[in-house]
């Protein structure tokens, strides 16, 4: 942990943007949207994996393959209230339609707001969010389920001192899952195991460093109660402490890293509790007008669908470069590892997955400008496998598709 740290801190002193980030008090600046009436908005739209999926159902046998389509728009907004208030919202629809297998098409909405309301050196805000999506759960890529998820929180913001900001707040959030090709004769479902609710309250402290780079500090306690009483032993109290930098928008280096200590204690004194290092990092690394490269990595605990255990572990790093050949063409190619594992109290060989992925392509960059607004087009090969020490879990699924980004 601390050897991530130290990058993640050298990172920040070395790629330091020459602006000011902005304060949670403030809303965005507005130069970055269009305006519709009172409305000020970034749109956009994707069109995604326009080709052929050789394994649309990511089964280990009676593999099914079909052509395949997904339309994407989105649209982030600023809303302002007299001299002081804001709201801002994001809203995204993902619609994946099948050639022969219409049956399987499906729609997923996310959509997240918060209205902040400012008082000199401290605010109050409101948020909420509400997705609806149709989720291939990462420790059982053959189900997709759908899943409901929406939280309601509020809180208040503090600005001590010019360089430094707090965050409080308390959040109450609901899972709900359904899978409509379940089983019916399976003693326990979907919902069964990953119906829940979610009460955190968190701390959160921001201190800038030099221009847009921050210092952070995360802390949550939270409170997860599950809905079926078959699931009663998986309530759990989790806390967790997550130091990390973030770099504001408009610079070389974008995005945030952040890597801490998460314990989940369970109700059940039979179950494998987790305490472990956690982390994640979003990164982008743009070094001139022709290289553009990107790091997402997680390490991250979920509650298993599968296994008599009660969580998982998940860890992943990708990585993603694309240079361009001049000012249209760019080749694009990148890659990812991963491990989850499955902690059991009473499995005498506990269950573990290894996850690779590659990716190559070409990119068409027919427009772009400072406000992130740009017209490209892409055609990608992907090929993704899991090799289990269970055999039946062992899964691979190679795409070619075609896609396209307008807008932001």
């Amino acid at each position: 942990m601390n050897r991530w740290i130290r990058s993640s801190l050298v990172a920040a002193l070395v790629c330091v943007p020459c602006l000011a980030q902005q304060s949670a008090l403030e809303p965005p600046p507005l130069e970055r949207y269009l305006r519709w009436g009172p409305l000020r908005v970034r749109p956009g739209f994707e069109l995604r994996n326009v080709g052929y999926d050789d394994n649309i159902f990511a089964t280990n046998n009676d593999e099914v393959g079909d052509y395949t389509a997904t339309l994407a728009p989105k649209i982030d907004g600023l809303v302002l209230f007299s001299d002081r208030a804001f709201v801002t919202f994001e809203q995204k629809l993902r619609y994946t339609g099948y050639a022969d297998n219409s049956d399987q098409n499906f729609t997923d909405y996310v959509g997240q707001a918060r209205a902040t309301f400012p008082l000199q050196r401290m605010g109050f805000f409101v948020d909420g969010l509400y997705n609806r999506s149709k989720e291939r759960p990462v420790d059982q890529q053959d189900i997709r389920a759908d899943r409901d998820e929406n939280g309601l929180g509020y809180g208040v913001i503090l600005q001590p001192g010019w360089r430094t900001e707090l965050e409080l707040g308390r959040s109450h959030k609901k899972w709900r899952y359904s899978d409509p090709d379940a089983n019916p004769a399976a003693p326990l479902t979907i919902g069964d195991r990953l119906d829940r609710d979610e009460v955190r309250h968190l701390l959160e402290v921001r201190y800038r460093i030099l221009g847009r780079t921050r210092l952070t500090l995360a802390a949550h306690v939270d409170t997860i109660e599950f809905e079926s009483p078959a699931a009663s032993g998986r309530d759990s109290r989790e806390w967790a402490l997550l130091p990390g930098v973030s770099f504001g928008e408009g610079g070389s280096l974008t995005g945030s890293v952040r890597v801490g200590w998460t314990e989940i204690d369970a109700d059940d004194p039979a179950a494998t509790d987790f305490d472990d290092l956690v982390g994640r990092a979003q990164l982008a690394l743009r070094t001139s007008s022709r290289w553009n490269l990107r790091l997402d990595g997680v390490r991250e605990p979920g509650f298993t669908v599968s296994g008599d255990g009660i969580f998982y572990l998940n860890t992943e790093t990708r990585v993603t470069g694309v240079y361009y050949l001049n000012r249209i063409v760019g080749v694009e190619t990148g890659g990812s590892l991963g491990t989850l594992e499955f902690p059991s109290s009473s499995a005498p060989i506990e269950r573990k997955d290894r996850v690779s992925s590659y990716q190559g392509g070409l990119r068409f960059r027919l427009a772009e400008n400072s406000m992130g607004r740009r017209i490209e087009y892409n055609l990608t090969l992907r090929r993704w496998r899991r090799n289990s020490n269970d055999d039946t879990q062992d899964r691979s699924r190679t795409t070619l598709g075609l896609g396209a980004v307008v807008g932001f």
